[in-house]
């Protein structure tokens, strides 16, 4: 930076600068990071209410491939009733049962696991609305202290600034109108 602009500004103006510039580093990293690590969270809970939802489709392919089994009457060849058949029929639907509820364990385990990431990702979105509002209130002090130090520059330098002249960010209308 030249000297005309360290001069123009101030050196108050120069000290706030670089403190609020340090500051806005490390709460922007901070952010980067929390959104890095909030993008994984989502990966992962995307990937899992996938794998739910296979696996309840394969839940429910296991309830139709049970109900076939349970649902089927054992004959033989002659259409008589086939004891040997039926504990075939019955020994398959009960096993078509047993991996439905491991299945379903397995959906429950999922279902958890993502209600833990969930958690953990509200808090991140805790820490990011906090670290946002940081750099918000940061960047609004910085605007109200440079109004100050340019209006304290106009005073010793003895400037008015006449009423026609827009108001802007930094430069509000003037307070005392000199006839």
């Amino acid at each position: 930076m030249s000297a005309a602009n360290t001069i123009l500004l101030g050196n108050d103006l120069e000290e706030v600068k670089g403190y609020c510039k340090n500051i806005l580093g490390v709460e922007q990293k901070n952010l980067k990071d929390i959104m890095s690590q909030e993008n994984v969270f989502n990966q992962k809970i995307e990937n899992i209410n996938t794998e739910i939802k296979d696996l309840k489709e394969e839940r429910m392919n296991l309830l139709k491939k049970a109900d076939y089994w349970y649902s089927k009457y054992p004959t033989n060849f002659w259409g008589d009733y086939d004891e040997d058949k039926a504990d075939e029929y019955r020994e398959n639907g009960e096993e078509a049962q047993a991996d439905m509820n491991r299945c379903s364990d397995k959906i429950i385990l999922k279902a958890n696991d993502r209600d833990s990431l969930q958690k953990e990702l509200d808090k991140l979105k805790i820490k990011r609305e906090a670290i946002e509002n940081k750099i918000k209130t940061i960047d609004e002090m910085v605007d109200e202290m440079i109004k100050e130090v340019i209006k304290e520059e106009l005073k010793k330098r003895e400037i008015v600034i006449p009423n026609f002249v827009p108001v802007t960010k930094y430069f509000n209308a003037p307070d005392e109108v000199e006839e």
